[in-house]
């Protein structure tokens, strides 16, 4: 037997150096030998575990219980495995075999602490915290785990406390500095948690919870000077598909503004100061709304087209991004030599993507290549660089792969009021939002979320997958994101436009969703129609561009089960008083809802003088997207509310107000610090806007339920 126990010493040391596999081969081969060892049996149970494949660790280590069920050790990687595959009841039984064989074991304990969290039962786990503590004093899994279960009840005190011990016992780890940096954080003290965040990021840099977290932290934050430490995590970060960019664009833009080399090419007609990576990753990310880039934009556009094969390539395809997605809202002096080099890439007789890609690149610029005569042909070049294909799939194969979408969009009702008709028309024209990232991971089950919400009032259980309605998707960021989100529900996300809706089916197909989310044609007014019922209604951005917002906010209603929650979102008439003076400016001028009417006026809103009262507009982003500077200014059809009228139709229509929604915390600290108020209390909430007019710039997101 001393070799059997020589093999299992070699998996043991395997497995302490992370080298699972070794560990699995040479364990497999031992019961060839000897299929009843238990030890063989438990440590490649543990293995398992250790790879996180609970299920097949479960089954190991019980077969090693029922060959031995003596070793307390046993049943503690027993209740580990079960607790992995969901099995709470069972992994808190394990514990209990495991603590009746061996009363003083700190990690049975903490084992079974961890259960009794993932139920709820948070005293129980305090007790049981406690109990391991008190056992192996300092320990810092057990301090960690109780500086978690005070961080979730609130105690952000306590949990520094025991974290700060916890690393004075183990030093400073990465997990460490996240929980530490997440916890200040929710203290509001954002300047040590951006610190220590960074720290778990520096230690540990292929955590994409640590990653989201730090951006979560910089989301509004300046920096005062140029740290390369932090320009190079948001160079990386922009990059980084798990990470909404639109969190990080402010502290990238002022680490380009302190740049001294870089503030001739911003505030003047100054070269760039050579490669800049920060700024070739903010371009190619989202739309930056600043108006000294993107007046940089219209120029590096110029310089690539009068020499496309002189141009950086990499310089070239960010270019081509930030103008893709501004919809090519600027305006364009040089359109004869953009038609030159236009008619030259459809007359080029043998196609080659190499030889090509310099002027394709430089033609993404201006506007998108699918209508390019001879698009079918490029589409199917081959040999195109990496540079080019994020470009490529965006101006070209994206698009003509959503015409071809678009013919197969199943059509669920008519479209015959008149202004759903000329809504439709609108968003045929400009799709809203050409949105290419979703940066959402799962967030725990909807239903629990739902009931958390202050106000809801408990109803029969939901189904173990609700169903959502989504009316008014427009290219499926929303639904996409709630099935990212929430991977228990299905998704019915239905929209006017079919040019919407095509755009919404491909994204949702990248996203990884698509089985979960059924979209259709259909006009809100007639889904009344369905007989289908859903455990959530979401209507945001929609009832307001109606003829009586009232009357669909009606239908959806009628289409929520009993119990169940509405998401709605409409305009405020305070937060919109700039796009109210801009659309009388609008009126006075005669400014049409064209292309170049729309670029017409944004020139004049940032150049001229007699504009000056709309320059605040500049600040946002969907000034700077001709699309969705169209949505803002110029839409067919528009009504704005107030927080009393939505306080009518919320009684009119018997529904109970469960609180608005707002992209951070700040908000709601400052209305509790001002009111003192119910996050409920609608009347305090318009006393509060009125001292804070821009508090709802966006629109009035907020949650409602049947009563």
């Amino acid at each position: 037997m001393a070799g059997l126990q020589r093999e299992i010493d070699k998996a043991v040391e395997a497995v302490r150096a992370g080298d699972f596999g070794r560990a699995d081969r040479i364990l497999q081969a031992v019961l060839r030998k000897h299929p009843r060892d238990a030890d063989a049996l438990h440590l490649r149970g543990v293995v398992e575990l250790k790879r996180a494949r609970y299920p097949r660790a479960v089954v190991l280590i019980e077969r090693a219980i029922q060959v031995d069920p003596g070793p307390y050790f046993f049943h503690n990687n027993h209740g580990e495995a079960l607790r992995g595959a969901g099995r709470y009841d069972e992994a808190l039984e394990a514990f209990e075999e495991a603590l009746v064989r061996k009363p003083d074991y700190p990690e049975a304990f903490n084992g079974r602490g961890n259960t009794l969290r993932d139920l709820g039962r948070m005293a129980e786990a305090s007790i049981a915290y406690t109990s391991a503590l008190s056992l192996r004093p300092e320990w810092p899994p057990v301090l960690t785990n109780l500086g978690a279960l005070a961080r979730t009840e609130g105690d952000s005190e306590s949990a520094l406390s025991l974290f700060e011990r916890a690393e004075q016992s183990a030093g400073p780890t990465a997990e460490l500095h996240h929980r530490i940096g997440a916890t200040l954080f929710e203290a509001r003290r954002r300047e040590e948690a951006t610190i220590r965040l960074a720290r778990a990021v520096d230690a540990e840099r292929d955590s994409v919870i640590y990653r989201r977290a730090l951006a979560a932290a910089l989301d509004g934050q300046r920096f005062g000077e140029v740290d390369p430490w932090f320009v190079g995590f948001l160079t990386e970060a922009l990059a980084d598909p798990e990470i909404d960019p639109a969190s990080i664009v402010v502290p990238a833009l002022s680490l380009l503004e302190g740049m001294a080399e870089f503030e001739p090419a911003l505030d003047g007609d100054g070269d760039l100061p050579g490669d800049v990576p920060l700024l070739r990753a903010l371009l190619s990310a989202m739309v930056v709304p600043d108006v000294r880039i993107q007046r940089l934009v219209t120029r590096l556009r110029l310089q690539i087209l009068e020499a496309p094969a002189d141009a950086d390539p990499r310089l070239a395809g960010a270019v081509a991004m930030q103008c893709y997605d501004t919809d090519y809202a600027a305006e364009c002096p040089e359109q004869a030599q953009v038609d030159a080099l236009w008619a030259q890439v459809e007359g080029t007789a043998e196609l080659d993507a190499e030889a090509l890609e310099p002027s394709v690149l430089a033609l993404a610029a201006y506007g998108r290549l699918n209508t390019l005569a001879n698009a079918e042909a490029l589409a199917a070049l081959e040999g195109w660089s990496p540079i080019a294909v994020p470009v490529l799939d965006a101006t070209l194969w994206g698009p003509l792969e959503d015409a071809r979408i678009a013919e197969d969009v199943p059509v669920m009702t008519e479209i015959d009021d008149a202004v759903s008709q000329a809504v439709r028309a609108h968003y045929e024209v400009h799709p809203y939002p050409r949105w290419r990232r979703c940066a959402v991971y799962p967030r725990g089950r909807l239903e629990e979320q739902t009931a958390a919400r202050p106000g809801f009032v408990p109803h029969e259980a939901w189904p173990d997958h609700p169903r959502v309605l989504v009316a008014g998707c427009g290219t499926g960021q929303q639904p996409v994101n709630l099935a990212r989100a929430f991977p228990e529900v299905s998704v019915l996300a239905v929209d006017l436009s079919r040019t919407s809706l095509a755009y919404a089916v491909r994204q949702a197909f990248h996203a990884g969703v698509s089985d979960r989310i059924d979209f259709a044609q259909a006009d809100l007014l007639r889904l009344g129609e369905m007989e289908d019922r859903f455990e959530q209604v979401e209507s945001v951005g929609v009832l307001h561009h109606m003829a009586d917002p009232l009357a669909g906010w009606r239908v959806l209603r009628g289409l929520v089960r009993p119990g169940g929650v509405m998401r709605i979102g409409l305009y405020s008439e305070k937060a919109r008083a700039l796009v109210v003076a801009a659309r009388e400016v609008i009126a006075e001028h005669g400014f049409e809802p064209t292309v170049a009417d729309i670029r017409r006026f944004r020139r004049m809103v940032i150049e001229d003088s007699a504009f000056e009262h709309l320059t605040a507009l500049t600040r946002y982003r969907d000034f700077h997207d001709l699309s969705m500077c169209r949505d803002l200014l110029f839409h067919a059809h528009e009504r704005r509310f107030d927080i009393p009228t939505i306080a009518a139709h919320l009684e009119t229509l018997d529904l109970r107000f469960l609180g608005f929604e707002f992209r951070d915390a700040r908000t709601r600290d400052s209305f509790n610090e001002e009111t003192g108020a119910e996050w409920t209390d609608l009347d305090a909430w318009d006393a509060y806007e009125a001292e804070h007019p821009d508090t709802f710039w966006g629109m009035y997101n907020f949650y409602c339920q049947l009563r």
